[in-house]
């Protein structure tokens, strides 16, 4: 080989051995960095309440209670009033903590333990308060204080939301507002009461026996729950023409032929139920009707529960389809009635209280996708097993007329006047959290209809809505599925 030739070709290989290092140094650095800016990276900042942030708010609710104009300026006396007001709807949660001994150590840490044992045993003798016991910390609350078992409660409880407001669930906020007397032109101008404060220690009992850390011995598997659930073996099922595997839920003797029964019932289920389960189906999943007709299902286990009154008939059918390969589909069917629905081994135990609930809806004495004529739904009214009313209250811009007037059950009805309820207090906290905000709320009214388009008179759900920032709502009321 030519040595000028040689040499170039050496000086070559020398520069691509330096840019290779080169690179491979810039990202061993760049991970360095990124390790290091990681590992020394600011610790992420736990929930704090802070009464400044809250005082424009409870300023601007003092200004308009005491008739003051809404830029008026405050005395040094009021404006320390403000300060203390803007904790007021924290106080209680902070002082059920206090009682309950779920302050822990940081407390001591951040406050000093002789300060912090004067604070808690002040509180637990009720000689102060926990409002003022708080505007001694500077109007000023951290997670950080609170126990582990006091975590799960804050965040699902007292600060749940974020915005976002299902009335079903349970939160500070309904109760805060109900316990004081349902004031809807005020949250934080409230002078603390004891009286309140024993409603308010109460709910909070009742809510944290909800919200309280799972005990993870309390689900540790032992020998004496194994009969809790045993594979049987397996049963032929003419409905889906197949061989299901037989699982058993329960401890005590299942009725002789149990599984030959659940097998049967399948074949015996009035096509109505297979129609309210491929509507379910449709209403999650964007597909052809055709795709989630139930011969389509491939049907591979029977789950059967032990029946808790005699004569009942309850299993659970898992399966896969083509509209869900990953996750497959079950369903859940009580005498003859599809109850529940979900992906495979998800649609839930028959007797839970939720499906509970909707088995004493479907077996009423209401056949909902019947009624489909005025003088029927005028029968049910008559006999008091419907509720004529309004979805959408005239508070909330409703009409008594068309469309917005409709008749549901008893339950339902239960269901609406507590979503209504909470509907008013979301209305006057976000009045006073977010004075140019408009709240409003919208009603959709879903009812079940037929492929020729006639439609049953008595909707299955109602949807409430608003989903504009910074507060935005979504909760629903079944009438029936």
């Amino acid at each position: 080989m030519d040595r000028n030739l040689l040499v170039t070709v050496m000086i070559a290989i020398g520069v691509i051995l330096l840019i290779v290092v080169g690179i491979i140094m810039v990202l061993d650095g760049s991970r360095k960095k990124k390790k290091t800016s990681s590992a020394s990276g600011s610790k992420q900042k736990s929930y704090t309440y802070k009464g400044e942030e809250l005082w424009e708010a409870a300023a601007r609710e003092y200004r308009r209670i005491s008739g003051k104009p809404g830029d008026a300026e405050l005395t040094e006396e009021e404006k320390k009033k403000v300060y203390e007001y803007t904790i007021m709807p924290l106080s209680y949660f902070f002082g059920w903590l206090c009682e309950r001994d779920l302050i822990g150590e940081g407390f001591a840490k951040e406050v000093g333990e002789e300060k912090a044992a004067e604070i808690l045993e002040g509180i637990r003798t009720g000689r102060s308060t926990p409002q003022e016991a708080l505007a001694g910390l500077g109007y000023y609350f951290t997670e950080d204080w609170i126990k582990p078992d006091a975590k799960r409660l804050l965040f699902s409880y007292f600060k749940a939301g974020e915005g976002w407001y299902d009335c079903r669930d349970e939160h500070y906020l309904y109760d805060y507002f109900d316990c004081n007397g349902e004031q809807e032109d005020r949250y934080f101008c409230m002078e603390y009461s004891r009286e309140v404060q024993k409603k308010i220690y109460e709910r909070i009992d009742e809510r944290y026996v909800k919200f309280k850390p799972l005990n993870l011995e309390d689900f540790r598997i032992t020998d004496s729950d194994c009969d809790d659930e045993e594979s049987i073996g397996s049963i032929h099922s003419d409905f889906f023409d197949t061989e299901l595997e037989v699982r058993k839920y329960g401890r005590n003797q299942f009725p002789e032929d149990y599984a030959q029964k659940c097998v049967k019932s399948l074949e015996q289920m009035p096509q109505k139920e297979w129609n309210r389960l491929e509507r379910r189906i449709l209403s999650i999943y964007d597909v052809d009707e055709e795709m989630v007709n139930i011969k389509n299902f491939r049907a591979f286990e029977i789950d059967l529960y032990e029946p808790e009154s005699e004569g009942d008939i309850a299993f659970a059918i898992n399966g896969g389809t083509d509209y869900e390969p990953e996750h497959g589909v079950s369903f859940t069917v009580r005498n003859g009635i599809i109850l529940g629905w979900g992906h495979s081994m998800e649609s839930g135990d028959p007797y839970d209280d939720e499906l509970s609930k909707r088995y004493e809806i479907l077996t009423s004495g209401i056949d909902f996708e019947s009624v489909k004529e005025q003088k029927d739904l005028d029968t049910l009214v008559a006999e008091g097993k419907l509720i004529p009313t309004t979805a959408l209250p005239e508070w909330l811009g409703g009409e008594d007329t068309g469309s917005n007037r409709i008749c549901v059950t008893a339950d339902a009805f239960e269901q609406m006047q507590t979503i209504w309820k909470r509907l008013k207090v979301i209305k006057a906290y976000a009045a006073i959290m977010y004075p140019d905000w408009e709240f409003h709320v919208g009603a959709e009214v879903t009812y079940c209809e037929e492929k020729d388009g006639t439609k049953a008179l008595i909707p299955m759900w109602i949807y409430y809505s608003h989903s504009d920032r910074p507060v935005r709502i979504i909760t629903k009321v079944e009438i029936w599925e």
